[in-house]
């Protein structure tokens, strides 16, 4: 019997638009496509800020460090990180629905001042009852670690918890304990019926 519920962030209860956001700000200053994304995320810092072992101003020095040749603007990339993540209702509707009979969480590799921002956005801070991020725990998903947080969170047995990720890569750890995976392909009629006939 499912007992908690827990959600990726980007991509379920976020659309996620994060490479062509930063094509756009890539294409505005100058840059080809894909180059934006291997400035601010192919590289140690960005695991870093998502582990929480350096704060957003230590990454953002090493994203300008690394964009030698144009003129990186700290405001306007995190407006278009911010303008990257847009709220998807239906899965938001969706979460609250549940809230009412489960434990209703999250799991996600995100930096701390992302996370808060994103969390506040949704208006879902007072349903979201277990948050397994990266970088407060200090561990990133597909690690079965951060699973096993949410689990003791939700005080729940892998059996008794389901997870929603659009990432089939990032959900070995939860196979590992018997977390009953969900892989959302964007259609949420599918997903309730998936989470329903759990």
């Amino acid at each position: 019997m499912i007992k908690a519920v827990f959600f990726d962030m980007a991509g379920v209860i976020f659309t996620d638009t994060f490479k062509q956001s930063l094509d756009e700000y890539g294409k505005e200053v100058g840059l080809p496509t894909g180059k934006m994304y291997e400035v601010i995320h192919d590289h140690k810092g960005w695991k870093d800020f998502t582990l929480g072992n350096i704060t957003e101003d230590e990454y953002l020095s090493m994203c300008e460090e690394r964009a030698s040749g144009f003129l990186f603007d700290r405001r306007k990339f995190i407006k278009y990180i911010d303008k990257s993540m847009v709220q998807n209702p239906a899965v938001i509707d969706f979460v609250k629905q549940l809230s009412s009979a489960y434990t209703v969480g999250v799991i996600t590799n995100n930096p701390k001042e992302w996370f808060l921002r994103f969390l506040k956005r949704t208006g879902l801070e007072d349903v979201i009852k277990v948050k397994a991020v990266s970088s407060y725990i200090h561990v990133r998903k597909p690690d079965k670690k951060i699973f096993e947080y949410a689990l003791r969170q939700a005080g729940v047995k892998g059996g008794e918890a389901a997870y929603v990720d659009d990432r089939p890569d990032r959900v070995q750890g939860a196979h590992e304990l018997g977390i009953n995976v969900v892989v959302f392909d964007g259609d949420v009629k599918r997903l309730k019926d998936k989470i329903n006939n759990l």
